[in-house]
């Protein structure tokens, strides 16, 4: 009996740039030049580093990187590409209606996806004795069966942007911070903390997944002192009890009745046993998937506090309403 084999070839092209005030120290014959390599993992890969300088005279060194790696997939999988590149509308693997064999697909190959390029610039910073900072990458992920229509992959979940997602809504920006200077509210630490772990959420994920939880646990002492004040002392000086079970004891309590489902309070205390697990042997197992699922977990419980706490402007940032 014969195996059948993979009949269709696809392409995934990785674009990733980053620019820097920190001067590359690469021989400056270098820039402009595309540079090519060849990876384990990729078919190609293009490095192009160039020079510009900003309004205000700084120096700015670009990094643009083009990765190709090459696929032949199974009849179901190529099908369900297939059906989706047909549409001319980008691939979003965290669509509830995107097929599952195209999010495993992408589950299993984002990391190697994203991490060519960046290792190829940290191999540059080494090998170069420079200090630029990779956070501030940005990558664009494409798919194409004739190597001349490219498709976009979507590389993250809507729920990630990190800044002016609403300044464009009709309302009174003035007014708005107003208020809140005069009712003396400040941008709690756990907001402040969970911002820093999303910057991260590119280059460093498990130090962003170990800032997340922190912000996590500091959000939920802060509601439960801010509605009840004896705690405090408890809660800031004592091992205080596991976040899960705070989240279920004392939510419904000081929230008007809300209990979150069984399946939150799971992936709760999931989320904070893998954090305990990457602090003390330094490893990282979450799935692409799974590691931005559970940044969104942790921002919409965050932004339920800051519901919870008098802002009902921060309901239209939670991502999934299932928290509610």
């Amino acid at each position: 009996m014969s195996l059948s084999q993979p009949e269709q070839r696809f392409v995934v092209k990785v674009v990733q740039k980053l620019e820097t005030s920190n001067n590359p120290f690469i021989h400056p014959y270098t820039f402009g030049d595309r540079l090519q390599f060849i990876t384990d993992k990729s078919q190609l890969t293009n490095l192009t580093i160039s020079q510009s300088r900003s309004h205000s005279g700084d120096e700015i060194f670009s990094f643009e990187i083009e990765v190709f790696f090459e696929y032949f997939l199974s009849n179901k999988r190529a099908q369900a590409f297939s059906n989706q590149l047909i549409t001319g509308n980008p691939i979003d693997p965290f669509s509830e209606k995107c097929p599952g064999t195209i999010k495993s697909f992408v589950d299993e190959n984002k990391d190697i996806w994203i991490n060519e390029g960046e290792n190829l610039l940290k191999l540059v910073r080494w090998r170069y004795n420079s200090t630029f900072d990779l956070s501030g990458i940005k990558e664009k992920v494409y798919l194409t069966l004739d190597e001349i229509n490219w498709t976009e992959i979507h590389t993250r979940p809507s729920g990630l942007v990190l800044t002016g997602a609403w300044m464009s809504e009709e309302i009174d920006v003035n007014q708005e911070i107003q208020k809140l200077l005069d009712s003396k509210i400040s941008e709690p630490l756990y907001a402040d903390i969970l911002i820093e772990a999303k910057s991260q959420s590119s280059a460093a994920k498990r130090s962003a997944y170990i800032l997340a939880v922190a912000a996590l646990e500091i959000g939920v002492k802060q509601i439960i002192i801010k509605f009840k004040p004896d705690t405090s002392w408890l809660l800031d000086n004592i091992q205080s009890p596991p976040i899960e079970k705070l989240l279920r004891e004392y939510l419904p309590q000081i929230a008007g009745g809300i209990v979150l489902s069984e399946e939150t309070l799971k992936e709760v205390r999931n989320i904070v046993s893998d954090r305990n697990v990457m602090s003390h042997k330094g490893s990282f197992n979450l799935s692409f998937i799974q590691f931005h699922e559970r940044i969104n977990l942790i921002n919409d419980l965050l932004r339920l506090f800051d519901k919870l706490s008098g802002n009902k402007w921060a309901e239209k940032y939670i991502v999934e309403k299932r928290t509610l």
